[in-house]
């Protein structure tokens, strides 16, 4: 098993990566920025293609996540576990594919 691990990156990056011609795709994709309004475009979704999208963010920060990046991750049908509603969360793979436990607060 192989994991890329990169976290926090902005538009020009995620546009470099996509133009690289790279493969993106990853299982479980990690939204940046705790889902800022610049967070992860449509274009990189498409390319990475995950199949859960975890989102660590707090409670109560005005316009974190913003609609704009949760309306993304729905309109391509990406679920979206984040640590405001679900508490922590574990995601691990067995041989069913990607499964996850969440613990809410």
């Amino acid at each position: 098993m192989s994991f890329f691990k990169i976290t926090d990156i902005g538009s020009d990056v995620e546009e470099k990566l996509i133009l690289a011609g790279n493969n993106l795709r990853a299982d479980v994709l990690k939204i940046p920025h705790h889902g800022s309004r610049h967070s992860n475009s449509y274009e990189f979704l498409a390319a990475v293609q995950p199949k859960i999208a975890v989102l660590s963010v707090g409670k109560g920060i005005l316009g974190i996540p913003s609609h704009e990046a949760l309306k993304r991750y729905d309109v391509l049908s990406i679920p979206v576990l984040r640590t405001d509603r679900d508490g922590m969360i574990t995601v691990w793979r067995n041989k069913d594919g990607i499964v996850y436990s969440t613990q809410e607060k």
